[in-house]
């Protein structure tokens, strides 16, 4: 496991577990119920934005995380001492990730929620492969926060680097068996960092390194 996302590996199965509770309590009321129609909606809506209180929770526990780790990694490179973020800083930045559309998840994270909520309430009340249902709701909600995770991740990195005064950033693989074809041609490049290419595609982890201030 790469040493830049430990932290936010910790994240992810945090939100993980989080996430299994919520959809069990949310099974259980609806199956008890015995699959009321209005009940399975008021469920559901519960459900989910129970799911997006968590992930937001988690979010800025996490920016503030990463930024205080990037602030010694770029210190060791000889740039100023950035602190720790502060609380309106770390809110917008991930209010911003939140409701931007994303280069690889081709969706905006909060319409998103809204279309997963919908289509599972509509899959339950139509009671066909209802287990099958739930299982693919936990599977796309987690892969989903999973990858936002990932995204909170960079973007407090490069905010960090910025607010540290790191003008230029080499791209860097793992250099292993599983590096796609469209990142290894990327390894070792240097760019201004307003000009570092996005990642393009689903759990990347490829990071951006700051180059050592002469």
């Amino acid at each position: 496991m790469q040493e830049r996302y430990i932290t936010t590996d910790r994240a992810i199965e945090i939100l993980r577990k989080k996430t299994i509770r919520r959809f069990e309590k949310a099974k259980s009321s609806i199956r008890l119920a015995k699959f009321d129609e209005l009940h399975v909606i008021k469920t559901v809506a519960t459900l989910y934005k129970n799911l997006d209180s968590d992930l937001r929770d988690t979010m800025l526990e996490l920016a503030f995380a990463i930024y205080e780790e990037i602030g010694e990694e770029v210190s060791r490179y000889g740039y100023k001492d950035i602190g720790k973020i502060s609380a309106k800083a770390k809110k917008t930045l991930v209010e911003t990730v939140l409701s931007s559309p994303n280069s690889v998840t081709k969706y905006e994270y909060e319409n998103e929620v809204l279309r997963k909520r919908d289509r599972l309430s509509e899959a339950l009340r139509t009671r066909s492969d209802v287990n099958g249902e739930w299982r693919r709701a936990v599977s796309l909600w987690s892969n989903m926060t999973a990858q936002y995770a990932d995204i909170v991740t960079d973007e407090t990195v490069l905010r960090a680097y910025k607010d540290a005064g790191v003008e230029y950033v080499m791209w860097v693989t793992l250099e292993d068996e599983k590096v796609c074809e469209i990142c290894k041609p990327l390894d070792g490049e240097i760019f201004p960092i307003n000009e570092a290419p996005d990642k393009q595609h689903w759990h990347c982890r490829c990071y951006l390194a700051p180059i050592e201030r002469k």
